[in-house]
């Protein structure tokens, strides 16, 4: 027999009441994942599940994730599964009432739930910290660029702040090839409203630009050494959602190349020719570019006074 659920002395934090019945697992020297039976009533179904997988909580900008259920002592595992059935007393359930002519007595009272807890393959959400639900995955290319420089107004940078016009006639073509890293960042199951009115008008602000700030998700990337080159969402319409024409979350992929490497500091002497000096280099990012005509990194300036890329703090990305 069950006893009554008022007597039952676990509740979840909604205040649902349930029985616990059994908990097992498997390890192994990285992974984990737990298995914990409870018995609800079955009027409390969706109770229940809302806190085992709970939506975001959304204040303005703000998106708060939420993790769901956890177990006692394993807070690192997060819920990755769960199936219910009715208790074994030989009637069948109805916990969504869909039979509301059934006679009184016809369904079972109560649920057996079964919730499978597994390794989390990240930290456990930080509003405030995007490192802690960002995943990031990387890759090194070459950039090879086909540059026609036939603008008579471009200048070049120098590194003790010395701006030179083009010192080229006609029209020159370098072949330049420069060591990449590629960074995608992923953020999974974003609210679709959040996406919509603020994620997104963010991003497209960002895209084509450079960061005008250190940026601590990618290392702590210092300026203009990260360009924004593509984002991209993936829908999802979760069993939840109460709006079928609108999705519920959407996963964002969001691709940042860095330019990132050291070259010889290049500064002039008295006749305005250059001096290269190995030993003190300079760090080049996306408005640096290889000047043929000098045989060095500078900074190009095509307009004869604004760099190539424009800057946007990409921290205001994530804030919130």
């Amino acid at each position: 027999m069950v006893a009554d659920p008022s007597e039952w002395r676990f509740k979840t934090p909604a205040g649902v009441p349930f029985r616990f019945m059994q908990l097992d697992g498997e390890t192994t020297a990285m992974e984990g994942e737990i298995g914990v039976k409870v018995l609800i009533e079955s009027r409390n179904i969706l109770t229940f599940l809302r806190e085992v997988y709970p939506p975001p909580i959304i204040i303005g900008q703000m998106v708060i994730p939420q993790i769901g259920l956890r177990v006692s002592g394993m807070p690192f595992l997060l819920p990755s599964r769960t199936t219910f059935s009715a208790l074994d007393d030989g009637r069948p359930i109805d916990p969504f009432s869909s039979d509301l002519a059934a006679v009184e007595g016809t369904y079972g009272e109560f649920i057996e739930v079964n919730i499978q807890f597994s390794t989390l393959p990240y930290r456990q959400p930080d509003p405030n910290d995007p490192v802690t639900f960002l995943q990031v995955r990387t890759s090194q290319k070459d950039r090879v660029e086909l540059r026609s420089d036939t603008s008579a107004r471009s200048a070049w940078a120098y590194d003790d702040g010395r701006i030179l016009k083009n010192r080229k006639s006609g029209t020159s073509h370098n072949v330049v090839r420069d060591p990449l890293i590629v960074w995608e960042l992923t953020w999974p199951l974003v609210n679709y409203v959040y996406f919509f009115n603020v994620l997104r008008p963010r991003l497209k602000i960002a895209h084509g630009k450079v960061n005008s700030t250190i940026f601590p998700c990618l290392f702590n990337a210092p300026p203009q050494t990260l360009l924004l080159t593509r984002f991209d969402y993936e829908q999802h319409f979760d069993w939840l959602g109460t709006q079928a024409v609108r999705p519920s979350h959407v996963t964002v992929t969001i691709e940042m190349q860095e330019k990132n490497f050291n070259s010889k500091q290049v500064t002039f002497d008295g006749n305005n020719e250059p001096i290269f000096n190995v030993n003190n280099p300079i760090q080049r990012n996306w408005n640096s570019q290889w000047e043929d005509d000098i045989g060095a990194y500078l900074t190009w300036l095509p307009d004869g006074t604004n760099v190539k890329y424009e800057s946007v703090d990409f921290n205001g990305i994530f804030a919130v």
